[in-house]
């Protein structure tokens, strides 16, 4: 019980530090706040250090600023609370598993972070994915999985599809081989059905679905099997 609490804390404190800095560095072009602390987008107020808590931080303030009543995104508490979680319950699996898991989050976290904000995101975070290679299963049939990356390389002709998540769908499907990534990107596509903004017609990041089913796919014990 001790490890499950000390996971989750430090994987909500973890998944608040990468979105946090993902938003100051790699979205700087757009969203440079010019602060070394943290601070207020809106209003520009120094937060106070209780304010910083992750999920709890949020809830105190009833999801706005305190100092100028401004609606605080919920990315950042979804964010802490799911990576918390999902590190928590990966205290089950073995060492292996639960380094790679926090690494690949990581890159998923930074990835996600950028694609719900920008609609685009830096491939080169997709390099953390290939820790997955030590856990694949061996041998593959990699005449299915040169098919579905062909057809996936033939989607970079679409407008209706992102290339950066092309991207990922590929190197998904390189990891992890075609029948675990169709698994995870059918798992991810159910989830976008949550999503608002699929309702409204407007653009729907996939990243942040994508990531999600892939690290549910990590973590879970009962899902072990398509991994090991």
């Amino acid at each position: 019980m001790t490890k499950f609490v000390l996971l989750m804390i430090t994987g909500s404190c973890w998944a608040s530090f990468c979105c946090t800095m993902t938003w100051r560095y790699l979205l700087d072009t757009k969203h440079h706040s010019g602060y070394r602390w943290s601070v207020c987008d809106h209003c520009g107020h120094r937060l106070n250090a209780w304010q910083l808590i992750p999920v709890f931080g949020y809830l105190g303030q009833l999801g706005h600023c305190r100092y100028c009543n401004t609606v605080i995104d919920y990315w950042w508490p979804l964010c802490e609370l799911t990576t918390g979680i999902l590190w928590a319950i990966s205290v089950q699996n073995s060492i292996s598993v639960l380094a790679m898991t926090i690494c690949v989050s990581s890159a998923c976290l930074v990835i996600s972070t950028q694609d719900y904000f920008d609609h685009c995101f830096q491939p080169i975070w997709l390099l953390a994915w290939s820790l997955m290679l030590v856990h694949n299963h061996w041998p593959r049939n990699l005449l299915i999985d040169g098919v579905q990356i062909a057809i996936l390389i033939a989607g970079y002709y679409s407008q209706h599809i992102g290339h950066g998540d092309l991207d990922a769908l590929i190197v998904l499907t390189i990891v992890l081989g075609s029948y675990q990534s169709t698994v995870i990107i059918l798992a991810a596509c159910l989830l976008t059905l949550i999503c608002p903004v699929l309702y409204r017609h407007q653009p729907v990041p996939f990243m942040p679905f994508l990531s999600l089913a892939l690290l549910c796919f990590l973590v879970f014990p009962a899902c072990s099997w398509l991994i090991c």
